[in-house]
């Protein structure tokens, strides 16, 4: 194997996990490198590792990745760090280290003169150290894995008295990754005040805390499981905060810490919270991403500038919703019932939700735009009458996207008559939506199908029988498309239906479980 091209002497590619030592062999005769990437096994010897990366110093790249295969978080804590020094690089200005399970050990003399960008993954030694070393740094990523608590503390006090000297002018980009439960990392975190920053703890911790302040992060991930930050003082406003991310923990007051966040463009909240009501005001976010909030009451957006709106809430038939997103391209709504909700019948509404996604035909030269996709789940339960009722067509409007052109309906009839159901439906949606709706897609749940005849006379499924005549105006409908169709009597008196509906446009497709016509 030749891992160097001799027609590209300057750059070497990744090595082949079972033969990394090829590579400077290879490469010794092609003359420097500029880059020298490196994958080694997942499962290294260490004595392997420290001949490889000495044999790298020798060709002296300019750039260096020298990396293993991602590992599991239970496979960093696989036994004890195996050390591995670290060896002078002259001419790199960029390294690359992602060593998980090893401990980099600081050449005991020496500088790297050129380097500017340091990126070290796993855990080093006197991290500090080495940044002293490096006179030419200007960024320098730190990523650590696998490593207790203690240590983490220990080199980020190594950090702090490296990057705080009157020579430091460092860009630090900071990812922390523990597997036990630790508050001070955060606060000792913000005495380094990266640029941006990273918190993942795999243990979960049910209390309430200090949001840190971070005053120079541009972005901000958190991730903590069953944890909720209180605000702090508005006057620690975070002016460079361009990016959040909280993912199983929220924020107590989401409203207020946003006004503190005037230049905030992505903000994502998917931890399970009880809050009642939600409240973003504000004028700079482009990219909003809620969820899941249980038994949510309210939700109040005012965003001008929103371009992508994407929520999840599980709340019972009382919700109060507000958007102004004037500028909106792309919504995801996930709308749940903490307890499916009476809409006609006994029909049952379990789930309500809208995507926007990708229109998938156009024509030639013109751009493409996108599609509302309105997916809606409902059940038939004649026996349980006592679930709330709600109005259909108000749960539709509380949508900040009504012009659907595409309508999917999930039904667990359970042997009843269904044609009711999607005639209510289609009378629910406004007025400008059903002249624009090209597809309706029936998926028939069969997996708690009873035994035919379940429908009784005068059964509430069926409670408007007259949609065997009636018919709504679809001039714009292409597609029709049943899944789970059995062929019982009032299926077929569906399928009239449909084809009814079909009948408004001059070109149009009817499909079925196992069938398919055009028209």
């Amino acid at each position: 194997m030749c891992p160097a091209c001799p027609a590209r002497t300057r750059r070497a590619r990744r090595a082949r996990p079972h033969t990394p030592w090829l590579i400077p062999t290879a490469a010794t005769s092609a003359g420097a490198l500029s880059l020298l990437d490196i994958l080694l096994p997942r499962n290294p010897k260490a004595d392997d590792a420290q001949s490889l990366l000495s044999a790298v110093a020798q060709l002296s790249p300019a750039e260096l990745v020298f990396a293993f295969p991602q590992l599991s978080l239970w496979e960093e804590r696989k036994g004890p760090f195996t050390d591995i020094h670290l060896p002078c690089f002259h001419r790199a200005t960029s390294i690359e280290l992602d060593m998980p399970r090893f401990l980099v050990r600081v050449p005991p003399a020496g500088e790297f003169p050129v380097l500017e960008r340091l990126s070290v993954s796993g855990g080093i030694a006197e991290i500090g150290t080495l940044v002293t070393r490096c006179p030419r740094l200007r960024v320098l990523r730190a990523k650590f894995r696998g490593l207790v608590p203690k240590s983490v503390a220990l080199a980020l006090g190594s950090l702090k008295a490296a990057l705080h000297s009157p020579q430091a002018a460092v860009s630090l980009l900071l990812d922390i990754c523990i597997s036990e439960l630790n508050y001070s990392l955060l606060h000792s975190a913000t005495e380094l005040s990266p640029e941006e920053f990273v918190y993942k703890s795999c243990a979960s911790s049910y209390g309430t805390l200090e949001f840190p302040s971070f005053h120079r992060a541009t972005s901000i991930e958190i991730v903590w499981h069953g944890m909720s930050f209180t605000q702090m003082p508005c006057s620690s406003e975070f002016f460079a905060l361009e990016r959040l991310r909280l993912s199983g923990c929220t924020i107590v007051d989401l409203g207020e810490f946003i006004s503190c966040c005037p230049r905030l463009r992505v903000l994502r909240v998917d931890g399970a919270t009880n809050d009642c009501h939600i409240m973003v005001h504000s004028a700079s976010p482009q990219e909003l991403f809620l969820g899941t909030y249980k038994e949510c009451r309210g939700i109040d957006i005012a965003t001008p500038m929103l371009k992508q709106l994407a929520m999840e809430v599980h709340a019972g038939v009382h919700l109060d919703v507000s958007v102004f997103a004037p500028f909106v391209e792309k919504v995801s709504w996930q709308r749940s019932y903490t307890r499916p909700a009476l809409v006609f019948g006994c029909w049952l509404l379990r789930n309500l939700s809208i995507q926007t996604m990708p229109e998938s035909r156009h024509g030639e030269g013109v751009m493409p735009c996108r599609a509302h996709v309105l997916s809606v789940d409902m059940l038939c339960a004649s026996q349980d009458q006592s679930s709330a009722w709600i109005d259909f067509a108000q749960e539709i409007g509380k949508l900040q996207v009504t012009d659907f052109s595409v309508v999917d309906l999930r039904l667990e009839a359970n042997g009843h008559v269904y044609g009711a159901a999607l005639l209510h439906l289609l009378q629910a949606l406004p007025a400008h939506t059903i002249s624009k709706l090209r597809k309706v897609t029936l998926l028939r749940l069969e997996k708690s199908e009873v035994a035919a005849g379940a429908c009784i006379v005068n059964c509430p499924s069926d409670e408007t029988g007259n949609w065997r005549s009636q018919t709504t105006p679809l001039n714009h409908l292409e597609e029709v498309e049943i899944r789970g169709f059995r062929g019982e009597d009032h299926c077929f008196d569906f399928l009239n239906f449909i084809l009814r509906l079909l009948s408004f446009s001059g070109r149009a497709r009817l499909g079925t479980k196992g069938c398919e016509r055009g028209h």
